[in-house]
């Protein structure tokens, strides 16, 4: 590969894996979002088991205080914490995909910077000798 070549490889992995880390930080965001969340419905959880049956329970919706039956809002609540759990599972996974895909990449772009190497010394030592072969001829 001649080292142009070389030079644009490099800079796509470059590109590739600078994608990658912004598409995790992405998902560990999204992550720390779903914990939040799962707190606080946990709370609510824990609030709602602590009425009585009887007890007024109210859903806002927009500006507006619904009443909501007090099974249903548990079961709300409930929902909401399964799906929440399951989308932590869900972006645990892709952030456990892209930290493997972030490795590869970086191996690759070591082996890029190791092939690069040689190519590199052989045009510095060719370009040293060229430039000694004309000094030389000259005196």
């Amino acid at each position: 590969m001649s080292g142009k070549d070389v030079q644009k490889v490099f800079a796509e992995a470059t590109a590739t894996y600078q994608k990658s880390q912004k598409d995790l930080s992405k998902s560990i965001k999204a992550r720390q979002q779903l914990e939040t969340q799962l707190t606080e419905n946990a709370s609510v959880k824990e609030e709602l088991a602590l009425l009585e049956a009887s007890a007024k329970v109210f859903k806002q919706i927009g500006p507006v205080l619904v009443p909501q039956d007090l099974e249903e809002a548990r079961g709300n609540v409930q929902k909401r914490i399964e799906w929440i759990t399951s989308e932590t599972k869900r972006i645990d996974q892709t952030i456990k995909d892209l930290q493997a895909s972030l490795q590869k990449q970086e191996e690759s772009i070591r082996k890029l910077q190791r092939e690069s190497m040689p190519n590199a010394a052989g045009q510095a030592s060719y370009a040293a000798a060229a430039a000694g072969g004309d000094s030389g001829s000259r005196k």
